[in-house]
């Protein structure tokens, strides 16, 4: 039997090999670039630079109802978002105001602004709360009133941002009720004596009594209370410490005054974990 040869096929000859396609380079334009930030002045301690205005912050599709938002960051820096632009100078003077060694500068952020502060305000108790009432006062008498607040970061050392929406401008005074860990409470600001006096009365009437009353400085009373009525488990003093806090709010009421916001203000990591809580209260009727 004669043998069979296969010839293996050739098949289609070999393409040469293709060089690479050229790496991909997006056509941005300038305008899509974003905005370039900017450096500050020394002409004053708060003047700010002119750049806000550049910075695209468009509302979302739909025209909803505007909302802003500040931001207390840390130890020495506040941001606002969506707020308009031409706040920017009245705010860096209400902050000015409750803080007198100023803004170290301020520079325009996506949709908002910063400002970083001289030293380390929002370590300070009474700072802290003051700079919150400055700011606040000015953007009610622009129209921008509060809507609630929450904390959205563990890396601001605890303090909450507060969410703004645009309405009738007026004028408020605000004041704080804090509740420090465990056994205290403070009045920051009462607007008057009787506000004053009606918190200490109140306050007197905790059943296991007063250990110790105190003025940190002219415009804060801290009271030291017996026990431990913000952080104890025991069920019946839970409910004592709230019926307390449901009278404060009854006289305060009677005296034209209302809670606006309850706030966590955190002013030191051993704070963190136990959640010291500011009540804002502001005149109920405009001034």
């Amino acid at each position: 039997m004669g043998k069979f040869s296969f010839k293996r096929s050739s098949g289609p000859p070999r393409r040469a090999a293709e060089a690479p396609p050229p790496p991909y380079q997006p056509n941005v334009s300038s305008s899509e670039a974003g905005p370039s930030t900017s450096t500050p002045d020394s002409r004053s301690s708060h003047e700010q630079p002119v750049a806000y205005e550049d910075v695209k912050h468009p509302p979302p599709s739909g025209d909803p109802p505007p909302f802003a938002c500040i931001i207390l960051g840390n130890t020495d820096r506040i941001s606002i978002l969506r707020l308009p632009p031409h706040l920017v100078p009245a705010l860096s003077d209400a902050i000015v105001s409750a803080w007198p060694q100023g803004i170290s500068r301020g520079e325009a952020k996506e949709q908002g602004w910063e400002w970083k502060l001289r030293g380390m305000p929002m370590r300070d108790y009474l700072v802290a709360r003051r700079i919150v009432f400055a700011l606040l006062t000015t953007l009610y008498a622009a129209g921008w009133h509060i809507r609630g607040s929450a904390n959205l970061s563990k890396e601001d050392l605890g303090k909450d941002s507060v969410f703004l929406r645009a309405g009738p401008p007026c004028t408020k005074r605000f004041f704080a009720v804090g509740l420090c860990p465990w056994d205290r409470v403070r009045i920051v600001d009462p607007p008057s004596e009787e506000v004053r006096n009606a918190f200490l009365r109140v306050v007197r009437t905790w059943h296991k009594g007063i250990q110790e009353i105190k003025e940190k400085d002219s415009a804060c009373l801290d009271i030291k209370l017996r026990g431990s009525p913000f952080g104890t488990g025991d069920r019946g003093e839970q409910a004592s410490a709230r019926l307390l806090m449901l009278d404060l709010l009854g006289v305060l009421e009677t005296l034209g005054y209302e809670l606006v916001v309850c706030m966590q203000l955190t002013t030191s990591f051993a704070e963190e974990d136990e959640q010291p809580q500011t009540w804002l209260f502001a005149n109920a009727a405009p001034v």
